[in-house]
């Protein structure tokens, strides 16, 4: 469940002292249900947008959308995120974290956590994400 890797990635921020942390996020079968229409409407999961909503409003984690889309889709996404107040920091790269001597970030973003339906992120645990982002306010 992604709820461990949540509260994993919060802990080991707190014990190195991060400021920050990032969460990538998926679009189709992830925030949205998957449509294989462009003309579709964008359709959250139950709990998605009010999860992202609480994760995007704190300070201390950036939002990463990851997205195979065309531009004039991830336009849209966008959007809809503005208009429902989810902030994303960054699209398919997070240029705050650089290459070093121990990690090439040219091809691979950085991210703590992923929601993905490819990584195993099932939508069901929208409900959860949400329940546990207010709770710890």
């Amino acid at each position: 469940m992604i709820l461990t890797q949540i509260i994993e990635a919060f802990k080991i921020k707190q014990e190195r002292n991060w400021d920050e942390i990032y969460f990538m996020f998926d679009v189709h079968g992830t925030i949205f249900k998957k449509s294989y229409d462009n003309s579709a409407p964008l359709e959250y999961y139950p709990y998605a947008k009010e999860a992202l909503q609480e994760i995007t409003k704190r300070p201390d984690v950036i939002s990463i959308l990851w997205t195979c889309s065309h531009p004039n889709q991830i336009q849209c996404f966008l959007d809809k995120f503005e208009e429902d107040n989810i902030s994303i920091e960054y699209l398919n790269h997070n240029s705050a974290i650089k290459s070093d001597e121990l990690s090439d970030y040219t091809y691979k973003p950085y991210c703590n956590v992923g929601f993905d339906d490819k990584f195993g992120f099932n939508p069901d645990e929208w409900k959860q994400i949400y329940n546990h982002f207010v709770a710890i306010k």
